[in-house]
């Protein structure tokens, strides 16, 4: 597809004036107005007027003709600018300006005439308010604004969905039920086309106009596309609830392509975060995990035994993946699951009204599930090989700390306080720790510390406890950023001893001891179970389940 695109410099400033054809001695006498480009723009303008009079006069079908030839120059005046080698900045914006002029005029008489249903009418009417607003942005901030290849297909689609809306208009108003059927079908179907298209457009000419803004608008921008998955999943409750299934399926669809939208952007606009790391598949997990709840409640019961297939899934991933040091990729048979599980959705919404569809969808959500279980035993397998780092112990007494000296030169062992020497809120070390340390030391261990989130008002518990265990240094933290997961503390209690990351362990009880070691680069960590029964409430009521999880999988 030739656009009608130039840049800065027309086509004939590089040519010798005595080298021009007759048409770009006529374009540069004109300074680019008098071009066959524009005059094939002004045509195809001037054919859509007069096809929305003959429309407007009752006469359909002829009106559709005639905007069907007028939007063919919309295509036709790019190539022939390239034929002639007559392309300029000034063609460019008569044929960016007259398209947007056609559109708002077919979008008022559309309107007018209740040609056009509210859905489509919305998403053009945005789409076309966006891009004029994206160009006079651009003007104001004296940015070049290109059309893309993209935003020139969706332009097309554009025209595509007016035309089909407005056929199936005649055809309803002339009796022809079941092609009013078809076409308005197809009409949804290129208009869900359209709005993927015109989003990665109207995307392409945000960046152009703000490619020197601040990059927290083009984060929240992304975080929002990210955002319209748990809308999608709000409003998808809401409508099926009242048996409105059909209202849910674009709402699907939407949220589907909002997933690739969202990770274009960001790779696009180079905003990709660790919170839309984290973010992004946890929309994801939500409308999927949400449809076929709702599908289990409405539909048939058997789509609860997928509901808990993917949801163990997704709980084992989001939550093993906290302990990884660097984000996972995900497999090719993930890819394909989710892929498959996607359009399974989709399926399962059409098949409340088509049996046949209603097998598809279970064929599909069916190898979803089987390729789930196929890769969650690839990825227990990757996180077994990348968790070499991290060990389970039932408790402190039972670490071999000799093997630790051996095998990983270990000259330092850091140690949580609050459930792991001593129990929670108690000044007592355990007898069994007490005879571990012992251990350790004679084992080659040079240094003992202690590294707490314990507040520095209990400072007397605190120094009982280093007096029991004969630590050579302890660190809490002065602020609540020094705290743990924070490594702040661990590098501190390092920097006292003289040693390295890797050169040191760390025991703990709590997830946070394990995060916080992790960020530190310690060489070797000890999860143990907790000492003692006594327990924060808050911490025993959302951290615990969590932790017993990981353990278990650690094992």
């Amino acid at each position: 597809m030739k656009l009608h695109y130039a840049g800065s410099n027309a086509d004939w400033d590089a040519i010798a004036p005595a080298d021009r054809t007759f048409l770009q001695r006529l374009a540069a006498y004109s300074h680019g107005v008098l071009t066959l480009g524009n005059g094939i723009s002004a045509i195809g303008l001037s054919l859509v007027v007069f096809g929305l009079f003959i429309m407007s006069s009752g006469d359909l079908w002829w009106g559709l003709g005639y905007l069907f030839v007028g939007r063919l120059a919309d295509i036709l005046d790019g190539t022939i600018a390239e034929r002639t080698g007559t392309k300029g900045p000034v063609g460019e914006v008569v044929d960016a300006s007259f398209d947007k002029i056609a559109a708002v005029v077919v979008l008022v008489c559309f309107v007018y005439h209740g040609w056009l249903p509210v859905v489509p009418l919305v998403c053009v009417a945005l789409q076309v308010l966006a891009s004029s607003v994206l160009a006079f942005a651009a003007r104001v901030r004296r940015v070049e604004l290109h059309v893309s290849a993209k935003g020139k297909i969706a332009a097309i689609f554009t025209w595509a969905v007016l035309l089909l809306f407005a056929a199936a208009s005649a055809s309803d108003h002339m009796g022809h039920r079941g092609a009013y059927v078809v076409l308005t079908v197809i009409g949804y179907v290129l208009a869900l086309i359209y709005i993927f298209l015109g989003s990665i457009a109207i995307a392409e000419y945000f960046r152009q106009v703000t490619e020197d803004l601040y990059r927290p608008v083009l984060s929240a921008i992304v975080v929002g596309a990210t955002s319209v998955r748990i809308v999608c999943a709000v409003v998808i409750i809401g409508v099926t609830v009242s048996h409105h299934w059909i209202v849910s399926l674009p709402l699907a669809i939407i949220a589907f392509m909002s997933d690739f939208f969202d990770g274009w952007l960001a790779r696009r606009w180079k905003v990709v975060s660790t919170f839309g790391m984290a973010f992004d598949p946890m929309a994801d997990k939500i409308v999927c995990l949400t449809l076929l709840a709702i599908a289990g409640v409405y539909v048939d019961g058997w789509y609860w035994a997928l509901f808990v297939i993917f949801a163990v899934y997704d709980i084992f991933t989001m939550t093993t993946r906290i302990l990884l040091p660097r984000p996972m990729p995900a497999s090719k048979i993930a890819k394909l699951k989710t892929a498959l599980l996607m359009i399974g959705l989709v399926c399962m919404i059409l098949g409340v009204y088509t049996s046949i569809v209603a097998w598809l969808a279970a064929v599909l959500l069916t190898l979803a599930a089987v390729l789930t279980i196929r890769s969650f035993i690839e990825y227990s397998r990757a996180l077994g090989r990348s968790l070499t780092w991290l060990e389970y112990a039932p408790g402190v007494s039972s670490i071999d700390f000799a093997a630790w000296h051996k095998d990983y030169d270990i000259r330092a062992v850091l140690f949580d306080i609050d459930g792991t020497v001593a129990p929670w809120n108690d000044a007592r070390v355990d007898e069994g720790v007490k005879a571990a340390l012992k251990q350790a030391r004679n084992a080659g261990i040079m240094h003992i510390g202690l590294v707490s989130n314990m507040s520095v008002r209990r400072m007397k518990r605190l120094l009982a406890v280093v007096e029991q265990t004969e630590a050579s240094t302890y660190h809490v933290p002065n602020n609540r950023h020094e705290r743990k997961p924070s490594p702040f503390m661990i590098h501190a209690a390092l920097k006292k001893l003289d040693t390295k990351p890797q050169e040191a362990a760390f025991v703990g009880d709590k997830l946070l001891d394990v995060i916080a070691a992790q960020r530190a680069g310690i060489a070797r960590v000890a999860w143990v179970e907790r000492l003692g029964s006594a327990d924060h409430p808050l911490d025993r009521l959302l951290y615990r389940p969590v932790e017993r999880f990981l353990k278990w999988t650690i094992r």
